[in-house]
């Protein structure tokens, strides 16, 4: 994985971080899935509409009752309106705040790493990896996710996530690609399965013991 990520794909990986932060800065909708786009035309009408009751009014063609319940209906919306523009803006202003410092991230990725003795030192993985978590048995495969910090920030996971009993909701939020900033997705097949077992620790091969291993890498946007 160090060597797909710092090696092979270091390019791939900062423009899949340039894919991801400019969807982020496009994006208008709010947590929820709220568009603010048709919040923002729906206000626009709302307003137009508020003029109008107000000539009809002038004009003697509405009541007084009819003209205070229709406007009171239209200045509740145009608050809740309000209320979530407001809401989407403290969520922007957030996203901008935990976007990529693609500059250090890259710099990261520059980092010398002597992969030809095939091992990885304890404390590059301290400095690299967040969490790795295994998702079960996948089309036939293994999958691992590796979720790495390239902050270039030493952070004290081991409390972080430090859960005695997982919960079905949040188990179910660890399979979902759509929670995790994947950069990078590959497969690693029996046959380099097989040479590990055999050249690297000097096992026996046996292949019901062995499924392909899916590996994917994410990124983590902060600290």
């Amino acid at each position: 994985m160090f060597k797909h990520l710092f090696k092979n794909g270091r390019a791939a990986v900062i423009r899949a971080l340039e894919l991801i932060e400019q969807c982020r800065k496009e994006e208008k909708k709010l947590g929820d899935g709220t568009d603010i786009h048709a919040l923002e035309e729906e206000r626009e009408k709302l307003a137009k509409r508020k003029k109008r009751l107000a000539v009809m009014r002038a004009d003697g063609d509405l009541g007084q009752k009819d003209y205070r319940e229709m406007k009171a209906e239209i200045e509740e919306r145009l608050e809740e309106i309000d209320s979530a523009v407001l809401a989407y803006g403290e969520e922007k202003a957030e996203k901008e705040r935990r976007l990529f410092d693609l500059a250090k991230i890259e710099e990261r990725l520059n980092t010398f790493i002597d992969f030809k003795g095939e091992k990885i030192s304890s404390e590059m993985v301290d400095m690299f990896v967040e969490r790795i978590i295994y998702r079960g048995d996948g089309n036939g495969s293994d999958e691992f996710l590796w979720v790495m910090n390239l902050s270039g920030d030493l952070v004290d996971t081991s409390e972080k996530y430090h859960i005695s009993k997982y919960s079905k909701e949040y188990a179910d939020s660890l399979k979902d690609d759509r929670n995790f900033n994947i950069v990078a997705n590959f497969l690693i097949p029996l046959e380099e399965c097989r040479k590990y077992c055999e050249e690297e620790v000097g096992r026996r091969y046996v292949p019901r013991y062995w499924k392909p291993i899916t590996v994917k890498v994410a990124v983590v946007a902060e600290s």
